[in-house]
């Protein structure tokens, strides 16, 4: 495993635990997983792209996977909350968050990589706390897209 910044595993955690906690079923554990990614893919999206994003995320998978060799199974191609429940059923609820966390932690020191490490703090947080936000098209004098 590659060592993780103490900053980058803050951050994953206080994510997390602002977007799924830790006292849910597996549907719900599941379900806000999956959410986080896809919050995490449109956001990040913008500032990476799509692309970017999908060789971050894969990267972060393959490494997380040195830890959690079930992680890879829940990508493909896709996350799939029914997958995640089915590893939450195998493996237990603790090891399946631990590992999502590692996973989120891991994204955010490769995205520091990429754009500094507070930068990437800042973007992960920000996503984390309040999940999308409404985007002002510059083009059309102020109109709100919700």
């Amino acid at each position: 495993m590659t060592a993780l910044s103490s900053a980058a595993t803050d951050a994953a955690s206080s994510v997390w635990n602002d977007r799924i906690g830790d006292n849910h079923s597996a549907a719900t554990t599941a379900n806000a997983m999956v959410d986080l990614l896809r919050v995490l893919r449109i956001s990040l999206g913008r500032w990476i792209g799509v692309v970017g994003y999908s060789t971050l995320l894969d990267r972060a998978v393959g490494i997380t996977r040195e830890d959690y060799p079930w992680i890879s199974a829940l990508f493909q191609p896709e996350i799939d909350p029914a997958d995640v429940i089915a590893a939450i059923e195998s493996f237990g609820t603790p090891v399946v968050m631990a590992g999502g966390k590692q996973l989120l932690a891991v994204m955010i020191e490769l995205l520091g990589r990429i754009v500094g490490i507070n930068m990437a703090l800042h973007l992960v947080k920000h996503i984390g706390i309040s999940g999308s936000y409404p985007v002002i098209r510059a083009s059309t004098e102020g109109e709100v897209d919700e």
